[in-house]
C-alpha cells in the first residue's frame, strides 16, 4: 500500500505554473472550467443547483474522477465547512445519486476532477480519493462526512507515480477555486517554528512572527493566554490557548455564536478556569480571534503583540512610515 509521503506539502520546491479558468456562462457563481498548464486533468466547479441542468450533461462528467462536496454543516462555522470526498466511474451518475437520496444535505458547492484523455482509470481515482480523505483528516480544517478512510488499491509503481502527479496538480488548482481545507497550516503545536523578532526587518518577517494575546475581562478570575500568527487573510491561533469562560454582557452576537460553535464542535475543551483550544484554529481576522478568546469585543490589531509589545497596528505604522 502506497501512502502519499509528506501528507500535505504540495511540492518540495515551488515552481511557477499557470492555471486557466473559463466561465462559459459569464456568471462567476456558475460553472468554472479549471485547467493547469502541462496537465492532462481538468476540474469543474459548480453550485449544487448548477448540476442539473448544466454540468451533468458535459462530456467530462461521464468519465471516472474524484469529487468534493462542501457547504456549511451543523456547526455553521464558515471557517470549518462540512465536506464529503468521493470517486466514481461516472461523475454524473454518482452525483445524480447524491441528489436523489439527499444523503449530503449540507452540500452547496461542488468540484470534480477528471482527465481530458483516457489515462485516468478506476484504480487511480480510488487511490486519489483515499489520499484526499487522509490529507483532509491530517489538516483538520473541515468536518468530514466520510466515516472511514477508503482503502488504497494496489498499484504498480508506474501507476502510483501517475496518480500522485495527478493529485499534486489537482491540489495546486484547489486554492484557485477557493478551497483551502486541504492546505496544512504553516505551524503546528508540536513543531512551532517561532520567530522571536523584537524588531522585524521586513513586513514578511513581521507576518511570520508569533504574536501573543494576554488579558482578562474586568473583574474576571481567569486570564487569557494565547499565541498566534498571520497566515495570509487568516489569523491562526495555536492549540493550547486558554480562552475566558466568562463573557462580557456586551459581547457581540457573532462572537458568542463563534464561541458556541467551538464548544459544540469540541475545539474548546472545558477546564476548571478556562476553555482550552484543542487544535490549531484559523479565524478570519485577528479581531475575531481575540474576541472569541477574550469573550468580548476586541480590536485584534491592538490586542495581539510581539515579544517587544508591539501590536499589529504598531508594526503597520512602522512600515508605512518607512
Amino acid at each position: 500500500m502506497s501512502h502519499y509521503n509528506g501528507g500535505c506539502n504540495m511540492v518540495s520546491s515551488p515552481i511557477g505554473f499557470s492555471v486557466n479558468v473559463f466561465i462559459p456562462s459569464g456568471r462567476p457563481s456558475g460553472l468554472w472550467i479549471i485547467e493547469k498548464t502541462n496537465w492532462s486533468g481538468v476540474g469543474l466547479k459548480f453550485p449544487r443547483d448548477g448540476f442539473n441542468p448544466g454540468a451533468k450533461d458535459r462530456e467530462e462528467m461521464a468519465r471516472p474522477g474524484v469529487y468534493i462536496l462542501w457547504g456549511q454543516g451543523e456547526s455553521d462555522d464558515p471557517n470549518r465547512p462540512q465536506v464529503y470526498i468521493g470517486e466514481a466511474d461516472s461523475l454524473a451518475d454518482r452525483l445524480s445519486t447524491h441528489i436523489g437520496t439527499d444523503d449530503q444535505p449540507f452540500w452547496q458547492q461542488t468540484i470534480v476532477f477528471t482527465s481530458k484523455d483516457v489515462n485516468l482509470n478506476k484504480a487511480h481515482v480510488l487511490f486519489i480519493e483515499a489520499q484526499l480523505v487522509r490529507i483532509a483528516k491530517h489538516t483538520n480544517r473541515c468536518d468530514l462526512s466520510n466515516k472511514q478512510t477508503p482503502n488504497e488499491p494496489n498499484l504498480a509503481d508506474r501507476e502510483t507515480s501517475y496518480a500522485l502527479e495527478f493529485l499534486e496538480a489537482l491540489r495546486l488548482c484547489l486554492p484557485i477555486a477557493g478551497i483551502h481545507f486541504f492546505e496544512e497550516l504553516p505551524y503546528s503545536p508540536t513543531n512551532q517554528q517561532t520567530k522571536s523578532l523584537e524588531t522585524p526587518a521586513t513586513l514578511e518577517d513581521w507576518q511570520a512572527t508569533m504574536l501573543n494575546l494576554a488579558g482578562a475581562q474586568s473583574g474576571a478570575t481567569q486570564n487569557v493566554s494565547a499565541t498566534g500568527y498571520i497566515n495570509g487573510a487568516e489569523f491562526v491561533v495555536l492549540a493550547g490557548a486558554a480562552a475566558a469562560k466568562e463573557e462580557a454582557p456586551s459581547i457581540p452576537r457573532s462572537i458568542r455564536a463563534s464561541r458556541e460553535r467551538l464548544i459544540h464542535s469540541g475545539q474548546f475543551k472545558d477546564e476548571e478556569h478556562c476553555y482550552r483550544l484543542v487544535n490549531d484554529y484559523s479565524f478570519n481576522s485577528p479581531s475575531a480571534a481575540a474576541g472569541v478568546l477574550l469573550g468580548r469585543s476586541a480590536n485584534g490589531r491592538d490586542e495581539w503583540k510581539n515579544s517587544d509589545q508591539k501590536s499589529i497596528n504598531d508594526m503597520a505604522k512602522i512600515f508605512a512610515d518607512g
